[in-house]
């Protein structure tokens, strides 16, 4: 039996969504290197009755000329790692091939409002049921902690994602099967941010 440390499983999160880039694109790399990280700061929007944009790092690596164009929409598919650190943005990692340009800012037609999506396996580490009265936004639910991990080029990095199971009368049933320390596979939309402890 090897005596080398466990290494932690990887659990990632996926994200897509609609994205409006406002900056552009920086390189994280000498100016005399033509391939490398590059990042851009874009927002997320996930409540119409209260709008605020939360900021998020689009990162990937790339040439220089291939970073996302300024006053553009895009459709991302990333990997996430939200560090749940205060005053640290969220990371999305996603391949360049994987951003698509949807049209210029000022053609866009749609909304990116209610648009990210979020899937992947995790951990529960714990949930509760809530009534209305101790969740009037969303009415009675169950809410649950779960654990996800992903990789960046030094450690395997752990964040927690809190989840709202509705209990409507197709995910009632849902709630039994909830169980602590099990892993789950979890597809959902993205429906706040608790500022405090910036994460979702």
């Amino acid at each position: 039996m090897s005596s080398a440390a466990t290494v932690p499983g990887n659990q990632p999160l996926l994200c897509q969504s609609l994205f409006e880039v406002k900056n552009k694109s920086s390189a994280l790399f000498r100016e005399n290197q033509q391939y490398g990280p590059i990042e851009t700061i874009s927002y997320f929007n996930c409540n119409k009755e209260n709008l605020l944009d939360y900021e998020v790092l689009l990162r990937t690596n790339t040439s220089k000329d291939h970073g996302l164009m300024k006053d553009c929409v895009y459709k991302i598919t990333a990997k996430a790692m939200f560090l749940n650190i205060k005053s640290k943005a969220p990371v999305l990692n996603y391949f360049p091939e994987r951003a698509v340009k949807i049209s210029a800012s000022k053609h866009f037609m749609g909304t990116t409002v209610d648009d990210a999506s979020f899937f992947g396996v995790g951990l529960i580490l714990s949930f509760k049921k809530e009534t209305e009265d101790d969740n009037p936004r969303y009415g009675p639910c169950l809410m649950a902690i779960v654990s996800h991990s992903h990789w960046d080029p030094v450690v395997v990095k752990s964040f927690k994602v809190k989840y709202c199971v509705p209990s409507s009368p197709h995910l009632i049933k849902t709630h039994s099967m909830l169980r602590e320390n099990k892993e789950f596979f979890f597809d959902g939309i993205l429906v706040g941010w608790e500022m405090e402890e910036n994460k979702i």
